[in-house]
């Protein structure tokens, strides 16, 4: 029997087995999407909900019974509050992990990068974290809903966000 501290070794032996050893389907390869979002600051109680918009370009990899998407993606958001409004880029990369269930797919996201307030004119380390739920209907096309909490480390305060959307992919 193996000792715990072999598992995560062993875990990830057989993912990268299943990776090279599975099949090609329907629902593998270059992978294109557009996100749209509500944006929701989270410790700013005078701000109001914002929007924005991420691109994201990946190969999606399906490893039987789940998906990677590494994946690059970049976007834009806009709020009011801080006394005006905020508006920030991001260009992030990361990777997408699903379960395979036939039409739909749950999953989990996270991407790290640059994060730049263009209101404020200064820029820093990004990053987000959430899921999602795809309905793929036609193999080619993805359509879903996603929720993710996005962070922007500026000093001394950082842009902290929820966001909840919709997103629609394409995968070749």
């Amino acid at each position: 029997m193996l000792s715990s501290r072999f598992a995560p070794a062993a875990v990830a032996s057989a993912l990268a087995l299943a990776a090279v050893f599975a099949p090609i389907d329907a629902h593998a390869g270059p992978s294109f999407g557009l996100d749209a979002n509500l944006v929701f600051p989270v410790d700013s109680p005078n701000s109001n909900v914002g929007g924005g918009f991420d691109a994201r370009i990946g190969n999606k990899i399906s490893l039987t019974a789940l998906t990677l998407t590494p994946e690059v993606k970049g976007g834009f958001f806009s709020f009011s509050g801080f006394g005006g409004s905020l508006d920030a880029i991001r260009i992030q990369g990361g990777g997408r992990l699903g379960i395979n269930a036939g039409i739909l797919e749950p999953g989990v996201f996270v991407h790290l990068g640059y994060g730049h307030v263009t209101s404020a004119d200064t820029g820093a380390f990004a990053y987000d974290a959430g899921g999602y739920l795809d309905l793929t209907l036609l193999p080619l096309v993805s359509l879903g809903v996603h929720a993710a909490y996005n962070e922007i480390t500026l000093s001394p305060v950082s842009v902290k966000t929820v966001d909840a959307g919709l997103h629609a992919a394409l995968t070749f």
